[in-house]
């Protein structure tokens, strides 16, 4: 069997992500962890994990770029998949902008 794929989530009180962490949790080829921007020192969560991707709500990266920057240095290889809930955009590394209609389409990407 391949290596599941990493995959760390910030929650956030939107629905999308809370979708995106039910849907992707069900998965063999994942394995899935989520963590909150709220903790007292967040990047703590993940002592021992080392994730591949994050996925985070756009508002949530704007409110913690500082953050999302020291996960970058913790771990080079992360991918950051950004959701853009006002405009239905996956932006990936700040380069990339994805028009997703279908959680195949997310799959896809992943």
């Amino acid at each position: 069997m391949a290596q599941r794929k990493k995959i760390l989530i910030f929650e956030s009180k939107g629905l999308l992500i809370a979708s995106i962490l039910s849907l992707l949790a069900e998965r063999a080829d994942y394995e899935v962890f989520s963590g909150a921007f709220t903790a007292p020192d967040p990047l703590l969560q993940f002592n021992g994990y080392t994730p591949d991707v994050l996925i985070i709500e756009k508002s949530q990266l704007m409110e913690n770029v500082s953050k999302v920057q020291e996960l970058f240095e913790r771990f080079p290889r992360l991918r950051l998949f950004v959701l853009g809930l006002d405009d239905n955009k996956l932006i990936i590394f700040e380069k990339q902008i994805v028009h997703v209609e279908q959680f195949s389409d997310f799959l896809e990407i992943l």
